[in-house]
């Protein structure tokens, strides 16, 4: 007698568009990589909140003055939950779920010498991503991928600080702020730099040429 074994695949996931409408997500400098935090509220009912990493803005940690640098690019989510009209849901970077939240914005150059932290300001689009855990995580929201898109303001902050027996001066990254806005304009090539607190009021921002 030969046993058969029948199976049942699972159906492909649902993935359900979502606009984030409002929200934040925080970026703070930690000792190892940056650690992040969101909440985030979308159209049908949708909201996340939870927590992960991210990168270092321009890649370096720390920049020099004339480096590139800006708004953080990529956060990963790693623990939270998700909650879609009645539905809720958790996901656990060690049990299933998690996504990640790519954002682009311009970058811009640090100054050579500042005194005081440097600021930098401008908007932002956002594309990402997020699922639920497997059952075992619990909830409601079962077999369902999101997809993120939306836009808004970031602002990052970067920490002058002297290097040793007179070598110049470097910055390190401090924190980067997410605010998500519906009614927000798309985002155009735009900089603002505000070298301390005397320099709030000053704006320098910069247009691509229209064709």
């Amino acid at each position: 007698m030969v046993a058969v074994v029948v199976t049942t695949a699972a159906a492909d996931p649902i993935v359900v568009p979502i606009r984030i409408t409002g929200g934040t997500v925080e970026v703070e400098r930690a000792p190892n990589q940056p650690t992040a935090s969101f909440g985030l509220s979308g159209t049908g009912g949708f909201n996340a909140s939870g927590s992960g990493v991210s990168v270092v803005p321009g890649g370096c940690d720390p920049c020099f003055g004339g480096n590139t640098a800006g708004l953080p690019g990529f956060v990963s989510a790693h623990f939270g939950q998700i909650t879609f009209g009645s539905l809720t849901g958790e996901f656990d970077l060690f049990g299933g779920g998690g996504g990640a939240l790519d954002f682009s914005a311009e970058d811009f150059t640090l100054p050579l010498d500042a005194d005081a932290p440097v600021i930098f300001r401008a908007p932002f689009t956002m594309r990402g991503s997020l699922s639920p855990g497997p059952d075992a995580l619990g909830g409601t929201v079962r077999n369902f991928g999101f997809e993120l898109t939306g836009l808004g303001t970031g602002t990052a902050v970067f920490v002058p600080r002297d290097l040793a027996q007179g070598l110049g001066r470097e910055f390190v990254f401090d924190r980067a702020v997410f605010h998500f806005d519906a009614a927000a304009p798309t985002p155009e090539p735009a900089t603002l730099v505000l070298l301390g607190v005397a320099l709030l009021g000053v704006q320098v921002r910069r247009r691509a040429r229209r064709f």
